[in-house]
């Protein structure tokens, strides 16, 4: 008895020891299975793409006619995407310039695009997110209307366009977002006087008297407010091929809300081997704030100004470098 005594009061003192040793090492558990969890919850995925197309014709003596040319184009494509517990970041950054040059010192742009969109969500539930956008466009260089070819119709930050504010997105994919919200801001931003002066692009133009003097400078600045959708998708279609669509509608409430601008672009890329593919791009604009030249046929009177539908598609094959 005294020895069964004895045993029974050393594993009662020993149970305290034993029993923080085993909460310790399941704390030392807990906090390994934390901070994997954190390491796995915290995701980039980071990607993009470059490609490089050129296209050359040379004639000489040619009987049937034409003009030698050179034509290039570039597109650089980059996203960066954290997802860290029911946070979420998301940034992509596209770039784009071709140019045309022919024989005879005809020389014209092709494609002119600088974007970068910023977006931060907090998941409410589910695929639904608050969150905050901010986006950025503008172009790289000069741009000549193509009936009038000596005038300059846009340039570096003239336009530029922000678009900011809050809203909610739903993304019940990977591969599908759509953020809408009603009190977006959007500004146009016309830092060249000359065509502030003319009211291009939406802003206020300058003011003169009765003799053709200045007497106010245009606006540099339209700011607008109103309801915004954005809709992005993409998706493979085959083994190497991929669409992408991007989709984006604004009213402003302040004027003519009833005019919706629309920016729809789309994207089809194949993948010929590791360094080759081929693009087909479209471009689909309509802002009622943007005066087109166009030709009307009549000799006394040229061109005419006023909103029109915008439309671009390129098709390229060259080199294409994944990042």
């Amino acid at each position: 008895m005294k020895c069964t005594a004895t045993y029974l009061l050393a594993i009662l003192l020993a149970c305290p020891f034993v029993s923080s040793a085993q909460d310790e090492e399941k704390d030392t558990d807990l906090t390994t299975q934390v901070t994997d969890t954190t390491a796995k919850d915290t995701t980039w995925k980071k990607g993009g793409v470059l490609n490089i197309n050129f296209n050359q014709v040379s004639l000489t003596n040619w009987a049937a006619g034409g003009k030698s040319s050179v034509a290039f184009s570039g597109l650089f494509s980059y996203f960066a995407n954290l997802k860290k517990g029911r946070h979420t970041w998301d940034n992509n950054v596209d770039l784009a310039y071709g140019r045309l040059i022919q024989d005879g010192g005809d020389d014209s742009k092709t494609d002119d695009r600088l974007e970068f969109a910023s977006k931060y969500g907090y998941e409410i539930k589910g695929p639904w997110y608050a969150s905050y956008l901010l986006s950025f466009k503008t172009q790289f260089d000069e741009g000549f209307d193509p009936v009038l070819d000596s005038l300059k119709i846009s340039e570096f930050m003239s336009p530029a366009y922000v678009i900011t504010g809050p809203g909610i997105d739903y993304k019940p994919k990977e591969n599908i977002s759509v953020f809408f919200s009603p009190v977006e801001y959007k500004a146009t931003i016309v830092l060249d006087q000359d065509l502030a002066d003319v009211g291009q692009f939406g802003v206020d133009a300058a003011e003169f008297d009765g003799l053709g003097n200045k007497t106010k400078d245009g606006q540099n600045l339209r700011s607008e407010f109103g309801a915004y959708i954005k809709i992005w998708y993409t998706e493979e279609l085959m083994k190497n091929v991929t669409f992408m669509t991007k989709l984006d509608l604004f009213s402003n409430y302040l004027d003519r809300p009833e005019n919706i601008d629309v920016t729809w672009e789309t994207l089809f890329t194949l993948k010929v081997n590791e360094w080759l593919s081929a693009s087909l791009n479209t471009l689909l604009i309509y802002d009622h704030d943007i005066g087109i030249i166009q030709e009307t046929g009549d000799a006394d009177n040229p061109v005419k100004v006023g909103p029109a539908t915008q439309f671009k598609q390129t098709f390229g094959a060259g080199l294409s470098l994944k990042i």
